[in-house]
């Protein structure tokens, strides 16, 4: 499971160095906007908690992108991952 992650980690560090930023400053500097721009919205609007719903979506949809799945599939295949254990 830690090299699903890691391959992810990759993937989005390459986005970003692909787009011109630096992931070292990119990170910090989210959480501060994030955090920012989260106290003014709910401070401003009723309708905040719906934004947020809406972002978390579309998180989730491009995650969930059928060619990134393909790509993950055939890196991950069936033979390479421990056998499931019942917990």
């Amino acid at each position: 499971m830690s090299e699903y992650f890691n391959l992810q980690f990759r993937m989005v560090n390459r986005k970003l160095v692909d787009l011109g930023m630096q992931p070292v400053l990119f990170y910090p500097l989210s959480v501060i906007i994030f955090i920012s721009l989260s106290s003014y919205i709910f401070s401003i609007s009723s309708f905040a908690l719906y934004a947020y719903m809406l972002i978390a979506l579309s998180c989730a949809t491009t995650l969930s992108e059928v060619k990134r799945n393909d790509f993950l599939k055939i890196s991950f295949s069936k033979e390479s991952l421990p056998e499931n254990k019942n917990f």
